[in-house]
């Protein structure tokens, strides 16, 4: 017989399944329970909503150190409230959140007990936040299934089995000579991607894309990657710059060392830096990059819609002048960071072709990137006619909140040289 036991935090949750054949394991589960639990004459309640206190913690690692040979859930447990702040809110339910529903509902009574609300007005503001939700996502969620691969653990997109694997990307099979030895990761490893790993890429097209297409994407973010010490596969990179200029990560801080011509005359501290990296950029191979990551984990199901994409990510459709794509959407959030990079799909589930059949929204450092899958022959529309863009945009009403997006048209396919612009004038 198998109990179940599961604890929620509002970021990370916690799983724990025991045997529970034995009269002795089901004393110590029961004593387990106790730490939990409200006493009173002799009876037992327990409390599902907890605080993370000093006290409840040494209870948990008395026990944990007490019990230590019974099971390795209770070391699981005590890692799980130790990476708990003091004081944070969590809950324990002998059974799972039967729904997406519940889940919302306890992860967001969490967030507001975490910000110092009553309990007694939790339910009330709740209610509040789900006719905001309603407002902002009815018409999404009609018409759109999501799909969110976030970054609280490791996700393995396709086939474990390597003899079984297919390559998303050049449809080769180990017996057609691909091989499956190297870690692919759906997003740049680069840009701090360490959770969501491709079993479906080969190594042939790994490298490839590594070399042609997603350094584009790295090289466009590498200067936010050195300003919030992003780690790649192996350290911080620096950057440098034509005249003599670098910008490094050092003792915990961005570093930027500027050369100033012999000839210049400097009367006060600059306000504006400009520095021209050595690389060029294709910015359609940053768009590649971005559709790649959708291709790497979407359902192979679908695939089927997407052979053009494929070609074009594969570099054997090339845009020429006059082609466009739609414009990406580009959103900086100066007070969030996200740890790890996190995806989302939106894939349509009804025939109305005004709208793109995938949409995918990337979020990584302060940044959010929302874009469509072009080439599909789900869509009867291209989506780069002003029109047609605002209609899609239209409906995703959860990004009308930020005002600040900026729209970007990826679509010259030629390196270009590119200017990076450091403003430091003090905000009023």
């Amino acid at each position: 017989m198998k109990r179940l036991i599961n604890f929620y935090s509002e970021k990370k949750d916690l799983r724990l399944i025991f045997d529970s054949g034995s009269k002795e394991t089901e004393i110590v589960l029961f004593e387990f329970l106790k730490i939990f639990s409200e006493i009173k004459n002799s009876n037992f309640t327990l409390n599902i909503l907890q605080k993370k206190t000093t006290d409840l913690y040494n209870r948990i690692d008395k026990f944990t150190e007490s019990h230590k040979n019974d099971s390795k859930n209770f070391f699981k447990l005590r890692a799980f409230i130790k990476n708990l702040e003091e004081n944070e809110w969590f809950y324990i339910m002998p059974f799972s959140i039967p729904n997406l529903d519940k889940t919302i509902e306890i992860k967001t009574s969490l967030e507001f007990l975490n910000q110092g609300y009553a309990i007694e007005d939790i339910d009330e503001m709740i209610n509040e936040r789900n006719n905001k939700f309603n407002e902002l996502f009815c018409s999404v969620l009609e018409n759109y299934k999501i799909i969110s691969f976030l970054s609280d653990k490791k996700i393995f997109i396709g086939e474990s089995d390597k003899r079984k694997r297919k390559c998303r990307f050049c449809n080769r099979t180990m017996e057609e000579e691909a091989s499956f030895k190297n870690i692919a990761h759906s997003i740049p490893e680069s840009l701090g991607n360490k959770k969501i790993i491709n079993y479906e890429e080969c190594d042939e097209c790994n490298d490839k894309f590594g070399k042609k297409i997603e350094v584009n994407l790295i090289q466009w973010l590498d200067i936010f990657r050195v300003f919030w010490g992003v780690k790649g596969k192996r350290k911080i990179p620096k950057i440098k710059f034509k005249n003599g200029n670098s910008l490094s990560y050092e003792n915990g801080y961005p570093t930027i060392k500027y050369v100033i011509d012999s000839e210049t005359k400097v009367e006060s501290e600059p306000t504006e830096i400009i520095f021209n990296p050595f690389d060029n950029i294709n910015y359609n191979n940053v768009y590649r990059s971005l559709c790649k990551i959708t291709i790497g984990i979407i359902d192979l199901k679908l695939l089927k819609f997407f052979e053009k994409t494929i070609k074009w990510i594969n570099n054997e459709i090339i845009l020429h002048e006059g082609d466009e794509l739609p414009k990406v959407a580009h959103l900086i959030i100066p007070t969030k960071y996200f740890d790890q990079p996190e995806i989302t799909l939106y894939i349509r589930k009804n025939e109305d072709t005004k709208l793109p059949f995938v949409v995918s929204e990337l979020k990584i450092f302060s940044f959010v990137f929302v874009f469509i899958i072009p080439f599909c022959t789900k869509d009867k529309q291209k989506f780069i006619i002003k029109e047609e863009y605002d209609y899609f945009w239209a409906l995703f009403k959860h990004y009308h909140s930020f005002n600040n997006w900026s729209f970007q048209d990826l679509s010259i396919d030629e390196e270009k040289e590119r200017l990076i612009k450091l403003n430091f004038k003090k905000r009023v």
